[in-house]
């Protein structure tokens, strides 16, 4: 059943991906910021700033999690997400906290594709060697009959974790993100 909801979406560039899979159905106005955004947190909200600004009549619904601290006012008509970071709200807090405490990297396509375009030099190997040390394995989550990324065997080899391909439960991720928007 196609569903059109008149919402305009700031989305964080991570979640592009299922985003889009869901938009398939659902035709919505989505506008995604880049990835890079979140190591630049005063960049980051000097640009949501600019999309509230302009759009200060308009219902907006930020697909962003707490990761990206301080950046909603509780007083303000507009919506986000009320979760630590995208994965909690896309994989559900419940399933999110179980691969937490399993010390799992959790990343998808989006991420592996612009993994090494963040850091390069010491800081590249710099989160590596955190990862690895905080980490005993990486997640990667796919939408349901799409392939991995291609540089994903670049990633796992440099990262050298054992690693396991899931698909997103894209009913749940649905029936949230259905909930989140029929908010008034």
């Amino acid at each position: 059943m196609e569903r059109r909801f008149k919402r305009n979406i700031i989305a964080c560039e991570v979640i592009k991906d299922i985003m889009d899979e869901f938009n398939k159905k659902y035709f919505l106005n989505i506008k995604y910021l880049p990835l890079k955004l979140h190591f630049h947190p005063e960049e980051l909200k000097k640009e949501l700033q600019k999309i509230i600004y302009k759009n200060k009549n308009e219902r907006i619904f930020f697909f962003y999690g707490e990761c990206s601290f301080g950046l909603f006012e509780k007083k303000n008509k507009f919506k986000y997400l009320n979760f630590f970071n995208c994965f909690d709200f896309v994989l559900g807090r419940e399933k999110y906290r179980k691969l937490m405490k399993q010390r799992s990297f959790i990343t998808n396509y989006c991420f592996v594709d612009k993994w090494n375009v963040f850091y390069s030099g010491n800081e590249l190997k710099n989160f590596r060697d955190m990862t690895r040390d905080t980490c005993s394995k990486i997640i990667y989550y796919k939408v349901p009959g799409y392939k991995e990324n291609d540089k994903f065997d670049e990633f796992t080899k440099y990262f050298d974790l054992p690693y396991t391909v899931c698909d997103y439960d894209m009913n749940y991720f649905e029936k949230n993100t259905v909930k989140f928007l029929e908010m008034e």
